[in-house]
């Protein structure tokens, strides 16, 4: 049974645009779920977890530092309203008797008035 779930592309609403597969991608998705599942819980006040954010090593703290923060002020997971999909036809549509009727008549036509312009030009 999944209670929860959170993926790595929903970083960039965090403020996270590159790196969406490297370590701390995964921790802060792993926040993120942490988050979401203490707030369905009501427990977002009881566990504050880990506050301190350290990433000097690397110059990303600041980075970082505004994506848990924004994680932890809303871990909800918005739904995106439904596009509207505009059905793409593959293959053309089929023609009624009498399109088939008509378009054999032009065609026929066509021809007799190449036929006629060859046997002119002779």
């Amino acid at each position: 049974m999944i209670v929860c779930a959170a993926y790595s592309h929903e970083l960039p609403k965090y403020g996270i645009k590159c790196g969406m597969t490297n370590y701390a991608a995964a921790y802060c998705t792993g926040l993120l779920l942490a988050r979401r599942l203490h707030n369905k819980f009501s427990l977002d006040k009881v566990y504050e977890g880990q506050v301190e954010v350290t990433g000097d090593e690397y110059n990303v703290e600041d980075l970082y530092k505004k994506a848990h923060a924004a994680i932890r002020e809303n871990p909800v997971h918005e739904k995106k309203p439904p596009r509207e999909v505009k059905k793409k036809r593959w293959n053309r549509a089929k023609l009624s008797v009498e399109q088939r009727k008509d378009r054999i008549a032009q065609k026929k036509a066509s021809f007799l008035r190449a036929q006629e312009k060859v046997a002119a030009d002779n």
